[in-house]
């Protein structure tokens, strides 16, 4: 689980930064996207038990929630902009879930297919010129939302209800 999800995660977010997006303010989206794909493969290959080793939203959520107000992923710095002793901070890594949240949030509202077709209208950009106000862009016209709208609700409370501990993306 732990090795799948490490080779899934780093082989997408670095696809994501070599073909789409390499701005400084990258780092929710590419993030949020590696892991979201990460455990989207294991459950389509494997089923929900294998996605969950691979990628357990709710766990990280749940050890993460006392930090949910802390967290600012539009100024989340790539990692080349980090400073080395935030690194692995208990704040930068619960960053990692909410911006999954995020990214499984967007799959929850649009549907499965909607990232392929987030990327490819993100790629009628040249990556050079590409940031995230691209992404928003691009969001807002195939969405019919604002981006915003889905960052304010990766960071809300988690409901604590019985469907809440299932996937995000696996509650429709």
């Amino acid at each position: 689980g732990v090795l799948a999800n490490l080779l899934l995660h780093e082989t997408t977010e670095t696809g994501i930064m070599d073909r789409y997006i390499g701005s400084r303010d990258r780092r929710w989206l590419c993030e949020g996207v590696a892991n979201y794909t990460a455990w989207k493969i294991a459950r389509d290959r494997a089923g929900e038990a294998a996605a969950r080793q691979v990628y357990d939203l709710t766990g990280q959520l749940a050890l993460y929630a006392g930090l949910r107000e802390k967290i600012d992923l539009r100024n989340w710095p790539a990692v080349e902009n980090q400073r080395k002793e935030d690194a692995n901070t208990p704040l930068n890594r619960a960053h990692y879930a909410f911006a999954a949240r995020a990214v499984f949030l967007i799959a929850e509202r649009h549907g499965d297919d909607f990232l392929p077709k987030l990327f490819q209208e993100i790629g009628k950009t040249p990556r050079a010129r590409t940031a995230m106000r691209t992404v928003e862009t691009a969001y807002r016209k195939l969405a019919r939302e604002d981006l915003s709208t889905v960052l304010a609700a990766a960071v809300a409370p988690v409901p604590t209800t019985a469907t809440a501990t299932a996937s995000p993306a696996t509650t429709k």
